[in-house]
C-alpha cells in the first residue's frame, strides 16, 4: 500500500472517531515510527523536543492507543 493511500485511511478513521488534528499527527508520526523501524533521536522520535516527549509516551498505554487506533485504521497489525 502507497504512503498516500495510509495517510488518508489514517485520516478517514481519525474523522470517523472524531479525533482532533493533533491525534492525528501524532498517529502518522507513530505509525512511520514503528512501521519504518526509525530512530532518528536518541528517543526514538523524529523530534526531540519537550512538545514530543510529551505527545508521544512510550507507555503501554499509550503505544496500545495508537496501535489500536491504527489497527481500526487498516494501516497496521501488532
Amino acid at each position: 500500500m502507497q504512503l498516500k493511500k495510509r495517510i488518508q485511511k489514517i485520516l478517514v478513521q481519525a474523522t470517523l472517531d472524531g479525533l482532533d488534528d493533533d491525534f492525528t499527527a501524532t498517529a502518522i508520526l507513530f505509525w512511520l515510527e514503528w512501521d519504518t523501524c526509525l530512530e532518528l533521536t536518541g528517543n526514538g522520535w523524529f523530534d526531540d523536543d519537550n512538545e514530543t516527549n510529551l505527545s508521544i509516551n512510550e507507555c503501554d498505554t499509550s503505544i496500545d492507543k495508537f496501535k489500536s487506533f491504527l489497527e481500526r485504521a487498516g494501516v497496521a497489525k501488532w
